[in-house]
């Protein structure tokens, strides 16, 4: 279950933007900064303007296609970003309208290719875990916010410190 929100980011492909987002899983950022024992994030990545492959919408490789029980080891590719070597597989583009959800495991093979219009293309994404993503000193690596608890929805004012009983 997605108990947590962990991270959430808006996503920009800036307008005949020259760089490719090569074949990655969400969870293999979270493994390749050594946290892969953690169980695989939940991602919502939401398209906020019109998705096409001339502007670099989503591409994934279907579970029924290829599926992965974990991360295999992903490097820093020449632009930064986390990337796998999963071979040269065509996958499936996911053009969608604008206000359209992709919920994916993070352990979904994905890739976007470059934004060849003249617009921007935006996407927000958030990530959810099961539980806080923690280093050994049980600080969250990222955010850790409860968003269930029991079975039950957490509210803000639960998500907040009480300094009164400090």
């Amino acid at each position: 279950s997605a108990n947590h929100l962990f991270i959430e980011l808006f996503i920009l492909k800036l307008p005949h933007n020259q760089v490719p987002f090569g074949w990655h899983q969400d969870h293999g950022y979270v493994d390749a900064y050594g946290y892969g024992h953690y169980a695989p994030n939940l991602s919502i990545w939401t398209a906020l303007d019109d998705m096409t492959a001339e502007n670099g919408a989503l591409e994934v490789l279907p579970f029924t296609r290829r599926r992965f029980d974990a991360a295999p080891p992903h490097h820093q590719d020449e632009h930064g970003n986390f990337v796998a070597d999963f071979g040269s597989p065509s996958g499936t583009v996911l053009p969608m309208p604008a206000g359209s959800l992709i919920v994916q495991s993070g352990l979904l093979a994905h890739r976007s290719g470059l934004n060849g219009s003249s617009a921007v293309r935006r996407a927000y994404l958030c990530q959810f875990s099961p539980r806080p993503v923690v280093d050994e000193q049980g600080r969250p690596i990222q955010m850790a916010v409860p968003l269930l608890r029991g079975g039950r929805t957490v509210r803000e004012s639960e998500n907040s410190v009480d300094n009164s009983e400090r």
